[in-house]
């Protein structure tokens, strides 16, 4: 059955240029708030950056936080345009 829903999700994986893939067989999960992955060094990953972690990098411009650099050099691309391109580390 073909859903609204169904026809964006499909529509947006085709202009990013990729499909979109969801794997139901996730066999990692983490420990403490049992994500799942499908790799083991994803979860090993998830496990040193993400989970229980507080963010360790700040937007100079506005403040957004956020646990990884790409991110906010993204966020920085999007939002803050012409502006120099760097972040704070917090800790």
């Amino acid at each position: 059955m073909v859903t609204q829903q169904n026809i964006k999700t499909d529509i947006y994986a085709v202009r990013r240029g990729r499909p979109k893939v969801y794997s139901v067989n996730k066999n990692y999960h983490c420990p403490r708030c049992n994500r799942g992955f499908t790799l083991k060094r994803n979860m090993v990953k998830h496990q040193r950056h993400e989970c229980g972690m507080e963010p360790k990098y700040q937007c100079p411009y506005c403040g957004k936080l956020s646990k990884f650099t790409q991110n906010l050099y993204a966020h920085i691309r999007k939002y803050h345009v012409g502006l120099g391109l760097y972040v704070e580390k917090l800790y």
